[in-house]
């Protein structure tokens, strides 16, 4: 399921009902997208699993970071560090990275 605004890019607003412009444009035409008025509410009234605050939430914390990184290749970087840090515990970092390293130079 695609969940975003509806937004001109993402849904073509003059249609009744509404449609997807995204759905259309993906080679798999089985994906659901749904879509939150903005201007209306944040969450959907008749589904509160249809909202738009957990990526706007990512990209707040995201955004200064790449901001601040002046080449392309940084701004890459920084995703997957932000990424990593994002999704795994302590713990959890410190076995991956040496799962990594044993995968990546050790061959094991």
């Amino acid at each position: 399921m695609i969940i975003s605004d509806d937004y001109s890019t993402y849904v073509i607003n003059r249609a009744t009902p509404k449609v997807s412009k995204i759905v259309n444009l993906l080679p798999q035409k089985h994906f659901l997208h749904r879509w939150v008025n903005h201007s209306i509410n944040f969450v959907d009234p008749l589904d509160a699993t249809i909202h738009t605050n957990t990526i706007e939430r990512m990209w707040q914390d995201l955004r200064p970071g790449i901001r601040s990184k002046k080449h392309l290749y940084h701004i890459y970087e920084y995703i997957n560090e932000f990424m990593f840090y994002r999704y795994f515990e302590d713990r959890e970092r410190f076995e991956r990275i040496i799962e990594l390293l044993r995968r990546d130079f050790f061959n094991v």
